[in-house]
C-alpha cells in the first residue's frame, strides 16, 4: 500500500522531490481493481491540499457569480408569480 504523504508530495512537487519514484507505485496500484478507489481517494486528498489561496479565490468568485445570477432569477420568478396571481 503506498503511503499518502509520499504520494501527496510526488503529486504536488513532481520535479523537486525524490518521492516522485513513489508516484509509480500509485500508477501501478491504480490498475488493480481492489485498490483503485483507494488510489483515487489519495490523489484527491493530495490535490485537495494544494494551492489553498487559489481555492479560496475560486470559491469567492463562484459565490459572487451565484449571487449575480440569483438577482435576475428572483426578479423573473417574482414577475411570473405575480402574473399568475393577477
Amino acid at each position: 500500500m503506498p503511503w499518502p504523504w509520499k504520494i501527496g508530495r510526488a503529486i504536488a512537487y513532481p520535479k523537486h522531490r525524490p518521492e516522485t519514484f513513489f508516484a509509480d507505485e500509485m500508477l501501478d496500484a491504480a490498475y488493480e481493481e481492489a485498490t483503485r478507489a483507494d488510489v483515487l481517494a489519495l490523489a484527491y486528498m493530495a490535490y485537495d491540499n494544494t494551492k489553498p489561496v487559489l481555492r479560496v479565490w475560486t470559491v469567492a468568485f463562484y459565490g459572487i457569480g451565484f449571487s449575480l445570477l440569483l438577482i435576475p432569477t428572483v426578479q423573473t420568478f417574482y414577475s411570473v408569480l405575480r402574473s399568475f396571481i393577477a
